[in-house]
């Protein structure tokens, strides 16, 4: 991490060492490395398990913008190449049952926002989702509860005026909202599907002389007509639907009003740890540091949830003033079995250190740093408790042997 005028930024820099300097510096990563994984295979293993079997009158909602779409055109002249109009693309793929009554399925609908207003944040976030929402309540769709799932992006979904709209969820659409969130490059989703589906539908088209997309509304219009689903001679009911809706520059409310609601805000005490977040009165939202979607916290009877250790506690952040969250929730004998299953180490090292932990011994070490440290190699840089001694590389954790 390297820190500039403009903030901080990732950069690749190059260092030199033993192999054994190499090890040290791994050992240290291990347990954060563990826990990230597990809450990023939880999290995905929470959202299959709630999109395969919704609750009754409930609706999740997959959120993610894409990368804006260049709108260009076959033959077009070469200094276009430096004045591409560009057009937001912003899919909401919602799960729900059937509304058919003796349907049981699950209904998956995709609405495929298109909009010339070419900023990303909350406030287009939020009035794609109230779009979608007056959409499926103009079908028929029963809605007691929403829960939406998307990445942690801070400008777009992760932040303190997406959970304080949350908050507002009686007020604004009339039940409660639930925002949960999924591990850092947790891979491709369904929204990333119709992307693709649409971007290369359009491409094609271009290139085959189709149609001309000049901007943001010719891409509406070519993907309404064409890719919209179900199509004037399929059968109504269906459980795969794809819609599409076209917002003008301008329509999204970033004024006074949003501004008021938002004015004195704190941000929630420890965001980035936390991946489940439920707007419980204006202003008033709880955070946890995972998700859950069994039987009994479906219910809110969370007292009885039997990952109720692994999940964390839940925490109330208020407006203009935040209580401080808990440490996130360390490293004990319930969840052990998952991390270590998601990293193995083994005991038989090959790098002539004597004393290896498994994986199993360092995650449930104490909270002080661990070191591979050897006595002969010489020093190690920028390692943490590097020492210079004579003998074997050993197991250092804190001031312990």
């Amino acid at each position: 991490m390297e820190t500039t005028p403009k903030g901080k930024r990732m950069t690749l820099k190059q260092t030199s060492g033993s192999l054994k300097c190499l090890i040290d510096v791994l050992s240290t990563k291990l347990e954060p490395f563990a826990k990230h994984l597990a809450n990023a295979k939880w999290q995905a293993q929470q959202f299959d398990s709630l999109r395969k079997q919704v609750p009754k009158e409930w609706v999740l909602m997959y959120i993610d913008f894409a990368e804006n779409y260049n709108c260009h055109f076959q033959d077009e002249a070469q200094s276009a190449h430096w004045s591409y109009n560009q057009a937001t693309v912003h899919p909401i793929v919602a799960y729900y049952n059937c509304p058919k009554e003796s349907c049981r399925e699950v209904t998956h609908e995709s609405m495929i926002f298109i909009s010339d207003d070419r900023v990303h944040d909350q406030h287009a976030v939020q009035h794609f989702i109230t779009i979608a929402t007056e959409h499926l309540a103009h079908q028929g769709i029963p809605m007691v509860r929403q829960v939406h799932f998307s990445d942690g992006a801070g400008s777009q979904y992760k932040n303190k005026v997406s959970f304080n709209d949350a908050s507002f969820g009686m007020d604004d659409l009339g039940f409660p909202i639930e925002k949960h969130f999924f591990g850092s490059r947790h891979g491709k989703g369904p929204c990333d599907a119709e992307i693709g589906v649409v971007k290369k539908c359009a491409s094609r088209a271009v290139l085959a002389r189709q149609v001309i997309i000049a901007n943001a509304h010719d891409l509406y219009k070519f993907r309404r007509d064409y890719l919209t689903l179900p199509k004037g001679t399929q059968e109504e009911h269906t459980h795969a639907k794809r819609k599409f809706f076209f917002v003008r520059d301008g329509e999204v409310k970033r004024g006074d009003e949003r501004i008021a609601r938002t004015e004195g805000l704190k941000p929630v005490p420890q965001t980035r740890a936390m991946h489940s977040f439920v707007g419980e009165r204006p202003n008033i939202v709880s955070a946890r540091e995972r998700s859950c979607f069994c039987e009994m916290c479906i219910a809110k009877d969370h007292a009885s949830c039997v990952n109720t250790n692994f999940l964390g506690t839940w925490k109330t952040s208020l407006k203009g003033r935040g209580e401080v969250f808990n440490k996130p929730l360390e490293v004990d004998d319930s969840i052990l079995p998952t991390l270590v299953n998601l990293m193995p180490v083994t005991n038989n090292c090959s790098y002539g250190i004597s004393t290896c932990a498994t994986s199993a011994e360092i995650l449930t070490s104490s909270s002080d740093p661990i070191s591979l440290v050897s006595e002969s190699a010489g020093p190690c840089p920028d390692v943490t408790n590097g020492l210079q001694t004579d003998g074997e590389w050993q197991l250092r954790q804190g001031d312990d042997w």
